[in-house]
């Protein structure tokens, strides 16, 4: 009921108009539209809102939103994430998230985009996040695991999703349950334009300018990329590439000579990179310090194989993963298993 009040009083506020009158008949504007679908979705359960705010990459905040679409189904509830739009009332808040902030494009990721995100049934997207800091039945998440580390990927595991994530004042449903309403949601976690369509996406992440320094970055022994670059292209597999560098990754990563073997999409915007990377047969990450959600996500939504090309010194994402519970299938591909990644998914 808060939430319907607080949408009754957002459409007073912006006048909203309930129809337009033409030739006898009644339409709806978009704003109009849009409108209903909130105050129908308030309407039919308890709101819960999202307790954390998180305003870093896509990866990272559309990793919680289908988290939030299987606890919506999983326990029968409304959820409300809060998008960030200023990240320095979180900062103020804790000093230490301003590093985890990227800032090659920004962290503007505007609910108005034309190429935002369809989102799973049952949640509910608010600008900034001062809602979410104040209201009462909350979702939580490393509900059952307090020790661990935030923001690590953990909280987008749909394996671990059933102690991960709890709502209050409502029993844990088991590990089934959860992972059942994850696929049905993630599957409404979708581009609202027509799907790409491509044979294998290489998502290149190098490291932001204000994000830790690391010995491994520019070390090509860390990665195992070329060599999965090369594998795909001689299994006859065509190779786009997504990247928030484009000229380190042509120069540093691949190589003038590779790069010429592959398709550099130009950065223009990172809903659009998404948009390639759900529709892949198979994606290979290369990213600073072995993680990705940008790439992860996509993976874990859709059911898509993952190769991390990641070899440094760092202890592997699978590996860490799995002191925690059962990996996923699409995260467990390493550089030790180019061979029979493209044998499995992309030959046969």
């Amino acid at each position: 009921m808060h939430t319907l009040r607080f949408l009754l009083q957002k459409m007073k506020k912006e006048k909203t108009d309930l129809c337009v009158i033409s030739s006898g008949v009644v339409t709806l504007d978009f704003k109009m539209r849009r409108w209903l679908l909130l105050l129908i979705t308030a309407a039919g359960g308890e709101d819960y809102v999202y307790h954390r705010s998180i305003c870093t990459g896509l990866g990272d905040r559309l990793g919680a939103v289908a988290m939030l679409g299987a606890v919506a189904r999983a326990y029968g509830v409304n959820t409300t994430f809060c998008w960030c739009d200023d990240p320095m009332v979180v900062v103020k808040q804790n000093p230490l998230h301003l590093q985890y902030i990227p800032r090659w494009v920004g962290w503007r990721y505007p609910l108005s985009d034309p190429h935002f995100f369809e989102v799973p049934k049952g949640v509910n997207l608010q600008s900034g996040v001062e809602y979410c800091q104040r209201a009462g039945h909350v979702v939580t998440d490393e509900a059952d695991m307090p020790r661990t580390p935030p923001m690590q990927g953990l909280l987008s595991l749909p394996t671990l999703g059933h102690r991960m994530w709890a709502v209050s004042d409502r029993a844990a449903v088991p590990a089934e349950v959860f992972r059942r309403a994850y696929r049905e949601a993630a599957m409404e976690l979708r581009p609202r334009h027509h799907q790409k369509k491509a044979d294998v996406v290489l998502h290149v992440r190098a490291p932001d300018r204000n994000t830790f320094n690391r010995r491994d970055e520019h070390a090509i022994r860390s990665f195992c990329t070329r060599a999965a670059v090369h594998a795909a292209l001689e299994a006859n597999r065509s190779v786009a590439v997504v990247t928030n560098r484009p000229n380190y990754t042509r120069y540093r990563v691949l190589g003038e000579k590779l790069s010429k073997s592959v398709v550099l999409h130009s950065h223009h915007s990172e809903w659009e990179d998404l948009e390639l990377l759900f529709g892949a047969r198979a994606i290979l990450q290369h990213a600073s310090g072995g993680w990705s959600a940008f790439s992860a996500t996509a993976a874990l939504a859709r059911g898509i194989p993952l190769l991390s090309t990641y070899r440094g010194d760092d202890e592997h994402r699978a590996d860490f993963f799995a002191r925690y519970g059962e990996v996923p299938k699409e995260l467990r591909m390493r550089c030790g298993d180019i061979a029979a990644f493209f044998v499995r998914f992309l030959i046969l």
